[in-house]
Formats: C-alpha cells, sequence, structure tokens
C-alpha cells in the first residue's frame, strides 16, 4: 500500500507530489495494491487537495469513501494526477482494476488527471479496467480528465445525480461511459438553458465502439445528452463528441449544440481527428501544461508512432511523418514497441535480449521495462 488515511481530525488534506509505483500484488483482489486510500470515519467533512502525484502499477490508484459529510463545504480537489496502469492482458488477472474509485462520496472535484494504459485495448476489459468508477457519488465536477485505453473509462452506479462530465477525452477504450443498472441516476449533461454541449470527446472508438453503454436487461432512467454534430455515425457531421453508438439504448441525445467550454472544438470524424493530432505532435504545435509537460509530450509521442506503425499509407504522406517515424523507431519508444511486437509474436528470448538492451530515459519508460520484464 502507499498512502493511507483514515480521517482528517482538522478535516483539511494535503496529498501531493508523491510518486508511488510498483504496489504488489498488482493483480490481487484485495485493497493493500492500492497508491492512495482515503476514508472518512470522522463527523467532519474532508476537504483540501490529492494532487500531482503519480501511481503506477497498482490494482487501485486512488480509492475515496465516504468523504463528503457536508455539502455546504468547498469541494475535495483530485486533480493533475498521472496514473500509469502499463500492464499487459496477461498480468491483469481475474481482479477488477481502477484508476480512480469514488465510493459514497459527494462534492468531489475530478480534473485534469490522466489515467493511462499503454497497451492496445484488448475486448473483454470493460469489466476488469475501470478509469473512472463512480458509486453514489452527487455534485461531482469530472472535469478535462483524459483516459486512455481502459476497458471502461467511467462507470457510474447508483444515484450520481447533479454530477457533470465535461471537457473529458476517451481515447480508444473499450466503452466509454457505462451506467450499470436501473437504479443508476446521472443527470442531464448540458446546459438545458443555453443548449449548451459540454464537449466530452471519444478519441479513435470508431463507429462501432460502445461510447455509452448500460445493462441491456436491467437500463437506467434516460439521460439526455447535449452534444455537437449529429448523434449517428455514417452522417457528414458525425463528431468525436457524440455519445452514440449507445449498447442498451439509454442516451436521449440532443444534437447540434453549440459548442460548450472547451477549446478543441474541432468538427471532425475520428479518423481525420487522430491525424490531425499526429501531426501537430510531429510538428511540435500542441501547448502541454507545464505542470505534466514531459509526460503529456511523452505519451503523445507513444501516441503519434503507435499510429504511424499501424498506418504507413498516411506516414508516407508527408516527408515530416515519416523522419518522425524514423527517428522514433531508433528510439527507446520504437524499440519497447518492438519488444512489444516480439512478445505477442512469442518469440519470448529475442524479446527479453532487446529489452534488457533499453537504457531508459524516465520514470515511464522504467515502468514498461519492468512490466514488460
Amino acid at each position: 500500500m502507499g498512502i493511507k488515511v483514515l480521517s482528517s481530525p482538522n478535516a483539511l488534506l494535503n496529498i501531493s507530489n508523491n510518486t508511488i509505483s510498483s504496489i504488489h500484488p498488482y493483480y490481487s483482489g484485495n485493497f493493500g495494491s492500492t497508491g492512495i486510500i482515503v476514508m472518512n470515519k470522522s463527523t467532519n467533512a474532508m476537504r483540501g487537495s490529492i494532487s500531482s502525484n503519480i501511481i503506477g502499477l497498482s490494482r487501485i490508484g486512488i480509492y475515496l469513501s465516504l468523504l463528503d459529510k457536508d455539502a455546504t463545504a468547498p469541494k475535495l480537489n483530485i486533480t493533475n494526477n498521472n496514473l500509469y496502469f502499463h500492464l499487459p492482458p496477461t498480468q491483469i488477472g481475474s481482479d477488477v482494476h481502477y484508476a480512480i474509485w469514488s465510493d459514497g462520496c459527494n462534492n468531489l472535484n475530478i480534473s485534469d488527471n490522466s489515467l493511462d494504459r499503454m497497451y492496445p485495448i484488448s475486448l473483454g476489459l470493460s469489466q476488469a479496467m475501470y478509469g473512472l468508477y463512480i458509486r453514489q457519488g452527487k455534485n461531482i465536477d469530472l472535469t478535462r480528465n483524459s483516459i486512455s485505453r481502459f476497458g471502461t473509462a467511467m462507470r457510474f452506479q447508483d444515484n450520481c445525480s447533479n454530477t457533470k462530465l465535461q471537457c473529458n477525452n476517451m481515447i480508444a477504450c473499450e466503452q466509454g461511459v457505462f451506467l450499470n443498472d436501473a437504479t443508476t441516476i446521472l443527470t442531464t449533461q448540458g446546459n438545458p438553458s443555453t443548449m449548451e454541449a459540454w464537449d466530452n470527446k471519444w478519441t479513435a472508438f470508431g463507429l462501432n465502439n460502445n461510447r455509452t453503454a448500460c445493462s441491456i436487461v436491467n437500463p437506467p432512467i434516460g439521460v439526455i445528452w447535449y452534444h455537437q454534430g449529429t448523434s449517428q455515425p455514417g452522417s457528414s457531421n458525425y463528431t468525436i463528441f457524440s455519445p452514440f453508438p449507445s449498447a442498451g439504448n439509454f442516451i436521449i441525445p440532443y444534437q447540434n449544440s453549440f459548442a460548450g467550454p472547451c477549446s478543441n472544438n474541432q468538427f471532425t470524424n475520428d479518423e481525420t481527428a487522430m491525424q490531425n493530432h499526429v501531426t501537430e505532435v510531429v510538428d511540435e504545435d500542441v501547448n502541454y501544461d507545464p505542470a505534466s509537460f514531459n509526460e503529456d509530450k511523452y505519451k503523445d509521442q507513444v501516441a503519434a508512432f503507435e499510429y504511424l506503425y499501424d498506418n504507413p499509407e498516411f506516414r508516407n504522406t508527408d516527408s515530416l511523418l515519416l523522419a518522425f517515424y524514423n527517428q522514433t523507431q531508433a528510439d527507446n519508444i520504437g524499440v519497447f514497441n518492438s519488444v512489444d511486437k516480439l512478445n505477442q509474436s512469442g518469440e519470448y528470448i529475442n524479446a527479453i535480449s532487446v529489452l534488457n538492451g533499453i537504457s531508459v530515459e524516465n520514470l515511464m519508460e522504467q515502468y514498461q521495462k519492468y512490466t514488460l520484464g
């Protein structure tokens, strides 16, 4: 276990700038393999922040329980944390993994967190790898979180009314937003008075993945969802902001809504959005948050290389794209990619030999070398 707080006598909490990694066994079903646990056993509302922590190789990144006792107090902030779950499917085990799990908490601000898996998503992880799991949590702001390659990006259970999903980017997950059953309440997403969307994005989901899903046998009450563009794929105005396709049909879409508060409101499809972003990464035309500049830039370079690796016809359309690909292929990013491909083809001895020759250059590569070894 990393950090555990059972109560805060003065009701003020600050857990910041910690690096917590390799909490074994990360495939265990108990809470011992958790980066940060905060449970409120006092009668006071716990307020403050959990921010700028780096957590990797754990079963649960951050677990929060019963943190709200006073709805009038300022919200507890869970912000700017980087959580890395670089586990291949063979090491996930049978127990569920959670990046951030909020259990019975109200009035939280969960924003600007990066939840990332380096491995392409494998089908069957929707019930095994959760980015954000909110159970019985009201008045929670989920804002500008980036969730990459999880089985389920966000799962909601029980009463989660007045919880706002705004400017989140779900990237290449097996499914996006999942509502557990008929008891799950997620209220209107968007601003009915202004017809403004809240600009959540489903990037690199394709046309057939479940951007939203629910229990088909026991579906929840429908959720009104304001969004840019049209709802259904196949339309020229179908965009990364649409909550469709939906498994279970619980979304009540209000399409062609006004653009909301996010800065990158491009009207485009998934493939074009990905190609545009790859070009921006190669041209070094991305404005990263200074607080997480190195991590965000590195993750973008990995994603750009993987896309160019899988799409040779696109990388050959531009000399700069090809030069970036060739250079990155020779760097650690490309070497890690080759190790992964060797493992996938069953060439384990060759993979270990190549892996042992890598000199890591940052903490993310250190995690990656450890998990591949």
